[in-house]
């Protein structure tokens, strides 16, 4: 308990006593709390020969200079029970609250810390570590949050007690970065996609992702919205996922690689890995592995392998061997070297086929179809607007319309997505007309397709080329 000091003169144990009264009071004493917020009271009826009455006490606490916060509460009771009382709090003001700091809400880790993905049945998957935080643009990094002011207060004896405002915080904005003020709150958005750097205290978005190792069980797998390059080799059943290019400065062994751009491996891939790209396949060699591309297939030799593109495929470098597997492409499979000695099975497949025009016709169909309903939708709203305009309180109309509204937004979207692959099918047809395998040399086993045209190499042709004229599949000169 803190000490107490008397209010009433320099004689800190002195009673108060009223001579003018008849009698003798009840020993009364006030004691303040060291900080002047509350206020104690001691009385002694020992000697008393009167009676303590409330407008008494009041008086001898206005006195004492006890101004605010008096409990009349417990004088009532004082006044009433007249017994004895030992320090009773008579009086309590209003403390004064300091204001807070400011202070940044981060909204990502600020610090990297590899931790396995717990699954739903409990276990952790240690493939998962997030090695990589990525964030898009437009996403909320961090924001500042605001100081309070605090709050006055008041002493017993009256004095106001000035409160001390909090401190500002100061959001840094790092690289790819940008600060945006919504009133007293600063946002710190991220200015591009990429992935998270903090350093300085303060956040920065690298656009390119850059690790000067293999990755394995020390990264776990990799997804990241922007440029990755591997210095080192992906090992066997790891993943790396990107929105933009992928390269890889090692082997990739018995992996996934998916990639909204180009995938570039300077060394190769094997052992059933899985390749899918939005755009052009570039390695070394293929051996053994499944590659999808939405553009071309180069490497230097495909063993073996499943080659599904929408472009050319071509291994025309040192080697230039494609020996075994399935090769699909829309343009072109281009060699030195197609199948081998040992008449290996080797299956290429160009241009369009039955199934290819079969999408096409349900494309055109489902063209047609939304653009009548587009046109029904159209109409639909005229008539609501021309309904609200006389209405305009109507919810259920206003509903309806704005119903309306979006599902024409949709299927206009809709159209505009499928008339754009039609397009892009149509150019896939033209195409068809030229598409060609050629190499410095076939050996039988390979089997080739070109539209709707079948040709089975049975001797080996030496700088050949194979196209379609009039229906059906010729042999001609290396072009």
């Amino acid at each position: 308990m803190k000490d107490f000091v008397t209010s009433l003169d320099n004689d800190n144990s002195k009673s108060l006593q009223d001579e003018s009264h008849d009698g003798l009071e009840p020993e009364i004493k006030i004691q303040l709390s060291d900080d002047y917020y509350e206020a104690y009271v001691t009385i002694d009826y020992t000697n008393s020969t009167v009676n303590l009455t409330k407008d008494r006490l009041i008086d001898i606490l206005k006195s004492s200079n006890i101004l605010y916060g008096i409990n009349h509460n417990a004088i009532d009771d004082i006044i009433k029970s007249k017994i004895n009382v030992s320090n009773l709090l008579i009086a309590r003001g209003k403390r004064h609250l300091n204001g807070t700091d400011g202070k940044i809400e981060y909204f990502v880790n600020k610090e990297l810390t590899l931790k396995p993905e717990e699954l739903l049945d409990g276990n952790v998957d240690h493939k998962n570590l997030n090695f990589v935080q990525s964030v898009k643009k437009g996403d909320i990094l961090a924001k500042t949050i605001p100081p309070t002011s605090g709050e006055d207060g008041i002493t017993v004896t009256g004095k106001n007690i000035k409160a001390k405002p909090g401190k500002p915080v100061r959001l840094l904005a790092g690289k790819n970065t940008l600060l945006s003020n919504d009133g007293d709150v600063t946002y710190l958005l991220a200015d591009s996609a990429g992935h998270i750097k903090y350093e300085n205290e303060k956040i920065s978005i690298l656009k390119v992702l850059e690790i000067n190792t293999d990755i394995g069980i020390s990264t776990g797998n990799i997804s990241f919205n922007g440029k990755i390059i591997i210095n080192g080799n992906v090992n066997m059943g790891y993943k790396i996922e990107s929105e933009d290019d992928i390269e890889i400065n090692g082997i990739v062994e018995g992996a996934h690689l998916i990639s909204g751009g180009n995938i570039i491996i300077k060394q190769g891939i094997q052992n059933k890995s899985y390749l899918s790209a939005s755009k052009n396949v570039y390695s070394k060699f293929i051996e053994n592995c499944q590659v999808v591309a939405d553009a071309d297939v180069i490497c230097d030799v495909i063993l073996h392998s499943s080659i599904e593109s929408q472009g050319s495929i071509i291994a025309n470098d040192k080697k230039g061997l494609i020996i075994g597997g399935s090769l699909k492409g829309k343009k072109e499979v281009i060699a030195k070297t197609i199948g081998s000695e040992i008449g290996t099975i080797t299956t290429i497949e160009l241009g369009i086929d039955n199934n290819f025009i079969n999408n096409i016709n349900k494309i055109r169909d489902s063209i047609i179809e939304l653009k009548g309903n587009i046109d029904k939708l159209t109409q639909a709203i005229n008539i609501l607007d021309k309904q609200i305009q006389t209405d305009s309180t109507n919810s259920k109309l206003i509903d309806i319309l704005d119903k309306t509204n979006k599902t024409k937004i949709q299927h206009s979207s809709q159209l505009v997505e499928l008339e754009e692959k039609l397009i892009k099918m149509n150019e896939y047809i033209k195409l068809s007309k030229f598409c060609k395998v050629s190499a410095s040399i076939f050996y039988p086993g390979v089997k080739v397709k070109i539209n709707n045209c079948h040709y089975n190499i049975k001797n080996i042709f030496k700088s050949s080329t194979l196209t379609i004229e009039d229906g059906d599949i010729r042999v001609g000169n290396y072009t």
